[in-house]
Formats: structure tokens, sequence, C-alpha cells
């Protein structure tokens, strides 16, 4: 199995003749060299606790055996510090522990590359605050250098911050001030800064605030002219919808934000899936798709996919992942 995962990971060519016929050869050809991998999003259910909905032995069993036949080679890890270590205004780094603790280990003895963060700072107000920056650092410091999760590679210090909905607002300026203060306060701790670097910028791909000076290309851009030296990979998220990708058009647009990273770096897809709400040709699905969040009790909204356990899904999927592949993502 390693050795196909190899040639998948660096022969995959895929050429779009309609939109339902996809021609795909594999070869031994190295299209890109040191494939991080695939993955998935897997956050250590930080709310569970709070909502008396822990986690049980039994479910824990089945995500595992579930991973176990994934096998995937790289994890991003997002946590809430108000449901982990930051307790009304008071940093306690073994608060709500088991979850993260219980996933990093998995990780660690699986060889899974982490990419770790926070998906916002403890109150919005904070987000330029030095007392989130200390006790964040802090807690990273315990994770990788008390508790030994080497397997955590990068630090995400917000979430998609170009967005409306981040604390950031688009502000990018902030962002990159933030950056640096993180940077520098993980330097205080021995060996912290060689293991852990920066990933960024963790914009998303098609979108663009009105509040923001760049889009999603522009963020990726300013941060490589900006942060390189700190930064250890870069990340953007992507929910194309279904007739971009597989038209071929949204290979294009992967090359393209692939050509504002330096050479000697990488970038990941830290989150991937599909939404069908911005291209006419993708209508009939955003029609079935508003039709089934009607009927569900148990969501509302965009921020989801209802159409996840249709079997074309599962073609569209490993289509935007050796899209990835080959032009030059991981994750």
């Amino acid at each position: 199995m390693n050795r196909l995962f190899g040639v998948i990971a660096t022969g995959i060519m895929l050429s779009a003749c309609t939109a339902d016929k996809i021609s795909v050869t594999v070869s031994d050809e190295i299209i890109n060299a040191g494939y991080i991998g695939n993955g998935a999003e897997w956050d250590p259910y930080d709310e569970a606790e709070s909502w008396g909905c822990e986690i049980s032995d039994a479910d824990w069993e089945k995500i595992l055996r579930r991973l176990d036949f994934m096998r995937p080679g790289f994890v991003r890890c997002m946590i809430n510090s108000p449901f982990t270590y930051y307790n009304n205004g008071k940093y306690e780094k073994e608060r709500h522990s088991a979850n993260i603790l219980r996933l990093l280990g998995y990780c660690q003895a699986n060889g899974i590359h982490v990419m770790y963060g926070e998906f916002n700072p403890p109150q919005w107000a904070m987000k330029d605050d030095l007392n989130w920056v200390n006790m964040s650092t802090d807690y990273i410091n315990w994770l990788v250098n008390e508790k030994g999760f080497d397997c955590i590679k990068e630090f995400v210090i917000f979430n998609e911050p170009d967005g409306n909905w981040a604390s950031t607002n688009g502000d990018y300026d902030l962002w990159l001030k933030m950056a640096r203060t993180f940077s520098w306060q993980m330097a205080r701790y021995p060996g912290l800064a060689e293991k852990v670097k920066i990933a960024a910028p963790d914009a998303v791909v098609g979108y663009r605030n009105e509040a923001s000076a760049y889009d999603c290309e522009g963020w990726v851009s300013r941060s490589a002219a900006d942060f390189d030296d700190r930064i250890g990979l870069y990340d953007v998220h992507a929910y194309p919808g279904q007739a971009k990708v597989r038209s071929g058009e949204f290979a294009s647009v992967l090359r393209s934000i692939k050509g504002k990273v330096p050479d000697n770096k990488k970038i990941v897809l830290g989150e991937a899936g599909y939404k069908y709400f911005s291209d006419p040709a993708d209508s009939l699905l955003a029609k079935e798709y508003w039709k089934r969040v009607e009927d569900c009790p148990f969501t509302l909204g965009s921020d989801c996919n209802m159409l996840c356990g249709d079997y074309f899904y599962g073609l569209d999927l490993p289509l935007l992942a050796m899209e990835v592949m080959n032009n030059g993502f991981s994750g």
C-alpha cells in the first residue's frame, strides 16, 4: 500500500474531456516531489464536555478504526480555547485536555504531520492581546516540549483571517503583526521555534472580503513577501463547485496560487470540500442542498454539505484530491 500511495501521489494526471468524462492516467513520473499527504480536519471535540456529550470509548474506537483505514499523512487540528485552556480569564493548560492528548497521541504514534491552531482568540477583543499570545504559546510548548507531541509541525494563528466571520475581519496588517508576535514569543521557549513554524495565511480560495485589501491569492503573495522566513507551510482553504472542478478550471486556480509560494516551501489545502452556491452550473445541486437543509433538524445554513452521502460525492472528492496533488499542493 505504501508503494501504491507513493505512485499515486507522484504520478496522477487528469484531463477533463467533458463534465461527465474524466481521464485518469497513472505513471511513475514524479509530478509533486515531497508530497506531505492527504488527510482530514480532526478537531478534539472541544465543546463536547461542556455540552455534556463527552466522546464515549466506543465512539473513540470507531473513530480510530476509520483513521486506521484512511491512513492519513496530514491532519489539521484546531481548538477553541474557551473550551480548553482559557477558563473565564484564567489560564489552565490541562483543562479539558483528554481529547486533544488522545488525538495527538494517535498522530504521534502513526507518524502523521499535524498542523495545529486556534480558530480565534478566547474573546474577539483579545485578537491583538499579548495575554492571549502568552497563554497560547505556553500551551503549544506544553503540547510539544512537555508532552512530547513533535508531530505538531505548524501553528495556525487565526482560522480564515481574511473572512468577515473571523475576529480579524480581513485585516492583513493585524494578522501580520500577530504572526510576528507569536513567532517572537514561541522563540522564547527552548527549541520550540525550531520544531513548530507558522502556517500561513489560512485564507479562502475564491473569496474576497470587502474589508480586506487582498483576495486569497493576495494574502499568499503578501505573506510570502513579508513573513516567509518564519513560515513553515503555506495554507489555504477551498470549497469549489462541482462544475469548476470537473471542467478542469479549478486546476488553473490552484496553479496560480502555487505560483505565489516560494520554491523552497510547500502549500496545503487545510480545508477542502464542495459548495454549490456560486456557479449557475451547480444550480440543481444547490436546489437539492437547500431542500435537504430544510428537512434536517440538526443543521441550517451553508456551513455544511448535505450531499456528502451521495454516490457522486464519493467520486468528486477524490477528483479534487487528485487536482491538489497534480498542481503542487498537499493536504
